[in-house]
This record gives structure tokens, sequence and C-alpha cells, in this order.
């Protein structure tokens, strides 16, 4: 159920845009119905509430929210194809079947290589502290993340399985870094001249990512620590996971096909190029 729990709360984003806009649902889910559902609910339970008044319903999402695959295929191919056909052009080098066939196999095997990569999801929070003692928040921040701590968040939540170096690489992955707002913030109720407090973990596991994230918020904003680091600290944006794929993988893939594809035709053609020349002056 906890693990449950955890997945639902990541597929849930709710959003606005600054004071007096209208607050927006996004739902992510593996079936365009349930999604739908699952946003409505959500509303629903506003409206039922009575803290907020329906403006459009939820919608029945059309596509996938990822890039589809043929696009992804083509655009690597016509890149290909193009930049192959100009290099022959310009170097006088007789390749063109050559740079056709390897940029089609190079970017098929890519865009089916990234198909295996895994994704990874990002945990995000931020936590308020009304203070400016820049000091005081980095010292803060040190003892959150020092290595015992990572040690046994490693352990706790079984990261990076059979890594021996397991808190370095969480110490990599784990972004907790201050945030000075010189004029406030009005979306997180920051005041004037105090700081935020940005963590972002990055793990390919959503539970974990999930987890991780809310531990180090949880710590932060613990009574205890508060008191020792002489701090008032506030959630602003409880824990969340997003699935971070700034570009995506099969655009990656198929790219490095393409290129994988072109260097190889290059390279053959400048073989077969030096043959035929070293063939002539034996002749």
């Amino acid at each position: 159920m906890n693990d449950l729990t955890l997945r639902l709360r990541s597929s849930i984003l709710l959003w606005s845009d600054g004071k007096g806009a209208p607050l927006r649902v996004r739902v992510t889910a593996p079936d365009a119905a349930e999604a739908q559902r699952a946003a409505q609910g959500v509303a629903d339970a506003f409206v039922d509430a009575g803290a907020a008044a329906l403006i459009d319903p939820a919608n029945l999402p059309g596509t996938p929210d990822r890039p589809p695959l043929g696009k992804a295929l083509q655009a690597g191919l016509m890149v290909g194809l193009l930049a192959g056909a100009l290099f022959a052009l310009v170097t006088g080098l007789r390749v063109w079947k050559l740079v056709a066939a390897c940029a089609v196999a190079g970017t098929l095997l890519g865009a089916g290589a990234a198909s295996f990569v895994p994704n990874v999801f990002e945990g995000l929070s931020v936590v308020s502290c009304r203070t400016s003692d820049a000091k005081a928040v980095h010292r803060l921040i040190a003892a959150a993340t020092d290595t015992e701590r990572l040690a046994s968040m490693a352990r706790q939540f079984n990261l990076y399985p059979g890594d021996p170096r397991a808190e370095q690489q969480l110490r990599q992955d784990l972004t907790v870094k201050p945030d000075l707002r010189p004029f406030g913030n009005p979306l997180t109720g920051t005041a004037k001249g105090s700081y935020d407090i940005d963590i972002h973990f990055q793990y390919a596991n959503q539970t974990a990512a999930q987890s991780v994230t809310e531990a180090v918020a949880a710590y932060l904003t613990d009574q205890n620590v508060q008191r020792r680091a002489g701090i008032t600290l506030e959630m602003v944006a409880p824990a969340f996971v997003h699935q971070r794929q700034p570009v995506p993988n099969r655009l990656v893939g198929s790219g490095a096909g393409l290129l994988l594809g072109l260097v190889c035709a290059v390279l053959l053609g400048l073989w077969r190029s030096l043959t035929a020349r070293r063939q002539l002056r034996l002749a």
C-alpha cells in the first residue's frame, strides 16, 4: 500500500500560473481513460470541498506523452540522408548508396537500442528558510548531506545495489542547494531576503526517488534540527516525482545511430577512394 500511495502521489501534478490563475490538474497514467478519471476525481474533490469551481472538465488524452517512434526514425533518416548527400557531393566520394544504407541501419539500430535505456525519475521538493543567514543555511545543507547520512539512506532505500561506493553515487545524484530570494517568492511564500532550499534527486526507480526526496525534506523540517540550526523552516512544496527526459531516449538513440552510420560511411568511402588511387598508381 505504501508503494501504491507513492506511485499515485507522484502521478498527480497540481500547479497554478500565479495569483488569480486557475488551478490545473495533470495526471500521468498508463491508460488514457484512467488518466481522465483520476484528473476529474481530483478536480471534483476541490469542488466538493467548496474550494474551487470547475472550469474545464478533464479531457481524454488522445496521444501518449512521449515522442512517437515513427517521428524519431523519420527525423534521423532524413537528417542522415541529407548530411550524407552533402558530404558526398562536397568531397566527391561515390558513396551515395553506402551513406543511405548506413544512415538507415544506424538509425534503426540506435532507436531500437534506446528502447532498453532505463528512464530516469526526478524527485523534487522545496523547503523555505525564514532566515537570511547564508552560513547557517549552508551548514544545515552540509548536515543533511554528510557522508554518514547518505550512507544510511543508501542502505535504508537499497540504492545502487552492489555498488560499494553507494553514498558517493548518491551524492552525485542528489542536489540540495540554497536559492536566495532577494525580493521574496509569492509562489512559495518565502519572505524577502530569505532562502528556499531546492531538493532534487534522480534515480531509475520511481518509488526510491520519491522516498529519498521526502527523507531529505523531512530531515530539514524536523523540529530538533531547526532548534539546533536556529532556523525556522517550512515545507512549501512536498516531494513529488516526474519522469525526467530532457531529450527523449529514442531521439538520442536514433541520433547516435545516425552519427555512427555516417561515420562508417565516410570511413568506408575514404578507404575505397584510397584503395582505388593505390591501384591506379600500381597499374
